[in-house]
């Protein structure tokens, strides 16, 4: 699956994440980790299915997005290319675009990237 980076999370770990380590410290190595498992899958549908890091559908605030966990309470969240949530156009889902790492559980959205 092609995987791109938001403008927000390009300006703060660049293109190819190479300041990733910086802003994310221990956290880095799970999280690109996760990045290369959504890459190998050949679409989303796909890789919710083999379940590497329970990704699931997100509602709400991040209607349209999936989280993918990275520790206990930290989650990679990325924006699905698709019109719809049906099984169809997920498994057609080849793109994903990523918004950063995020503790969304509690009261208020803790964001570590961006």
């Amino acid at each position: 699956m092609e995987v791109e980076f938001s403008a927000k999370l390009q300006k703060c770990i660049g293109n190819d994440a190479q300041d990733l380590k910086r802003k994310a410290g221990q956290l880095s190595k799970p999280i690109k980790l996760r990045i290369d498992q959504i890459r190998a899958a050949a679409n989303y549908l796909e890789y919710q299915s083999i379940g590497l890091g329970n990704p699931h559908l997100l509602d709400g605030d991040f209607k349209g997005c999936f989280a993918v966990s990275v520790s206990k309470n930290y989650r990679l969240i990325g924006r699905l290319c698709v019109e719809d949530l049906s099984p169809e156009s997920l498994e057609q889902c080849d793109k994903v675009v990523l918004e950063g790492v995020v503790d969304y559980h509690g009261k208020a959205n803790c964001w570590i990237i961006p």
